[in-house]
């Protein structure tokens, strides 16, 4: 099964765009609360990316790779990584 995952969790810069557009194809609404994604602060510049792995499906991980302006998610096969 595939998964949406994040390559290099250092270099997001918490934009919340792919927070956004995960909401956006879920509730056809903008909202950070209706993601299955979150991206919360950890520090004055570092952030944590969350993924509700329960919820997310391939074709919506796909749709949220689009929208990391810095391409740090991807879409991977559970046994690949």
């Amino acid at each position: 099964m595939k998964t949406l995952k994040i390559t290099d969790e250092k270099l997001c810069t918490g934009c919340q765009l792919c927070v956004l557009a995960c909401s956006r194809k879920i509730e056809k609404g903008v909202s950070v609360k209706g993601s299955y994604l979150r991206v919360l602060p950890t520090g004055a510049t570092s952030y944590k990316v969350l993924i509700d792995q329960g919820k997310m499906t391939p074709e919506l991980a796909e749709y949220c790779v689009l929208y990391c302006p810095k391409h740090l998610l991807m879409v991977s096969d559970d046994d690949t990584g």
